[in-house]
């Protein structure tokens, strides 16, 4: 089809679609970076309302530049329990039309400019910016390099695949399509589908069909077929990313595609009055017909279609005026390509915002819970990260608090063993106490391995300052199960050696339990605040409960050095005593490092 195409030209094409796509990349993490703090504050704040849910998934998706890691993103707090299915689909939808935002930039600012004219001084004013000390001016200049580097392979694409022009035989095969059937559009949207499975990027796979189109190789309506199974294939990856994840999370990866499965079948059944739709549409806003290029260029001599095409052709008044309505002609057909993608996404959503419960209710029924009541969880071991390492701080902060959770509860237990008599339920619940203390070893390995790779992804300083928090914090939390560990070793040998205590001893120990018990529900209210203003509260009411535990301990400790040298009590019962309530103390220091660490930074700011 392409004789003088070589394969250097298809190195050089693959090349120019890497320079897209790294731009882009570069371009997503410099927004998400500047917008991180709206970012977590979104994903956190998603209400009943669907269309402010819809609102948020636009808005996420124009900072993340893909809708594909939106919907991961949403799929991991679904996992994670942030988000109920049924919130997470207006996020879907909203998603899915944020998206298309990328094709107005790239029909408008690709072809309505010359690359070369404006890319190169962008790039210069972006460098001090890239050098820059500052967090946030860094990120800026990443913002507009990768803008920069979008457009320049945009540009190279767009250069490297050849003009219709120059390809005679497929020129005139295409002057014989006649009327597009339902079977060419079919085979055209399994196309766009692989090639957006292939290349993981549907904006990149947009812009190919674009370029196509704009070339005359694709008439209008192949390519709204070709841009529906774009659409389609964009859902692969969030159901790869879901393998691992809680049923819910993998019933977002579900309703995703249902979604665009929907929008594809309707756009193919009304594949004739759709296109006639944005035809009208585009010329009542006078930018002209986008389905008339196909036929305009089929209709040219060419001869002159090589000479409009050839940057160096000296071309006659006559030839001029052709030419800018060849390049008007070619504007409209892309522009129509981004209005329908606009179209095509937002109809689909408007069709289908009512109908999300029973969205919610077809995808249960596709993918059914085969293992009974599965509870919500952040699965830093099984479950997926997201995609931006912005937003996996809230999936570390999440799981920090199931991590506190499960080692605060081995304080009930410590408590409950105190208070056993029988060898048995001893043996029962002291063997209890060891299994929880190597799930706490095991969580901090896995949470720590986590967060050390969220931290080689790009994040601000906010986000910087937050991992070596949480490294902190989940060491100090394992402190916590080594001390309540410690506490039922002391407890163990008590009973062993048949240290007895008096009554007294016993009050005192039951009452810095009870004094002790508060600090630890304190730092559970820290984990689990959903906005810095509540945690920021939790933290001064938690840190108020330390000093009636050293006031109490410093008592105690007089009162047993007394009962000693009273001889109330044997010196070595004495001793395991003031252990046990050395370990109280312990468990109240711990708990004030813990929470001292989010009085000033967490991911929820």
């Amino acid at each position: 089809m392409m004789g003088n195409f070589t394969f250097f030209d298809f190195l050089c094409l693959v090349g120019s679609a890497g320079v897209l796509l790294y731009g882009l990349k570069l371009f997503s993490e410099g927004l998400q970076k500047l917008f991180a703090t709206q970012l977590r504050a979104g994903i956190r704040r998603i209400n009943k309302s669907r269309v402010v849910g819809g609102l948020i998934g636009f808005m996420m998706t124009l900072v993340v530049q893909s809708s594909s890691s939106v919907v991961v993103s949403v799929e991991s707090a679904v996992n994670a329990g942030i988000l109920n299915l049924t919130q997470a689909v207006s996020l879907v939808l909203g998603a899915n039309v944020g998206t298309t935002v990328s094709a107005w930039l790239v029909a408008i600012f690709g072809y309505k400019l010359t690359v070369a004219v404006w890319v190169l001084p962008l790039v210069a004013l972006s460098l001090p910016f890239l050098f820059s000390t500052n967090g946030r001016r860094k990120s800026f200049g990443e913002v507009l390099m990768g803008f920069c580097l979008l457009f320049a392979g945009f540009g190279l694409m767009s250069s490297l695949i050849p003009e219709l022009s120059a390809q005679p035989e497929l020129l005139a095969f295409l002057s014989h399509y006649g009327q597009v059937g339902m079977g060419m559009l079919l085979m055209w949207a399994l196309i766009g589908f692989l090639i957006a499975v292939v290349t993981q990027s549907s904006l990149a796979s947009v812009v190919l069909v674009m370029i196509l189109s704009s070339k005359g190789y694709l008439p209008f309506e192949v390519a709204l077929a070709a841009l529906t199974g774009i659409n389609l294939g964009a859902t692969v990856m969030p159901h790869v990313s879901a393998i691992p994840a809680n049923y819910s999370a993998k019933r977002v990866a579900v309703v995703h595609s249902l979604f665009n499965a929907v929008g594809l079948i309707w756009v193919l059944l009304l594949s004739g009055p759709v296109s006639q739709f944005v035809s009208w549409s585009l010329q009542g806003l006078g930018w002209g017909d986008p389905t008339a290029f196909a036929r305009y260029i089929r209709e040219l001599d060419p001869r002159v279609l090589v000479q409009l095409t050839d940057p160096n052709a000296v071309l006659t008044p006559a030839l001029l005026e052709t030419k800018a309505a060849f390049v008007d002609s070619r504007f409209s057909c892309v522009l129509g390509l981004a209005f329908f993608h606009s179209f095509f996404n937002l109809a689909t959503a408007v069709l289908l915002i009512g109908f999300d419960r029973y969205l919610v209710k077809l995808a249960s029924w596709i993918l059914p819970d085969r293992r009974g009541n599965e509870k919500f969880r952040l699965s830093v071991i099984e479950g997926a990260m997201m995609p931006t390492s912005e937003l996996s701080l809230l999936q570390a902060d999440k799981e920090i608090a199931v991590f506190a959770e499960r080692c605060t509860r081995m304080f009930g237990m410590v408590r409950s063993l105190y208070r056993q008599t029988t060898e048995e339920d001893i043996a029962q619940i002291s063997a209890r106490i060891a299994k929880y203390e190597d799930i706490c070893d095991r969580m901090e390995v896995e949470i720590a391995n986590y967060i050390t790779h969220v931290a080689e992804g790009r994040l601000n300083e906010t986000g910087k300052r937050n991992v070596h928090v949480f490294l902190r914090v989940i060491s100090e939390i394992e402190s916590l199960g080594d001390e309540f560990y410690a506490m039922s070793r002391h407890i163990l040998r008590k009973n062993q050696e048949g240290y007895e205590y008096i009554e007294e001893l016993n009050e005192s120990v039951e009452e810095m339990f009870e004094l002790v018990a508060p600090l630890l529900n304190g730092l559970l209210e820290v984990l689990r605040a959903p906005d810095m203003d509540t945690r920021v509260q939790a933290v001064t009411s938690t840190e108020r409960l330390r000093d009636p535990v050293y006031q109490r301990y410093e008592t105690l400790k007089m009162q047993n050095a007394g009962d000693i040298k009273e001889h109330r009590y044997p010196y070595l019962a004495g001793v395991s005593y003031m252990d046990l309530m050395s370990e109280c103390l312990k468990v109240a220091d711990t708990v004030i490092s813990v929470v001292d660490q989010y009085r000033e930074s967490s991911p929820l700011d």
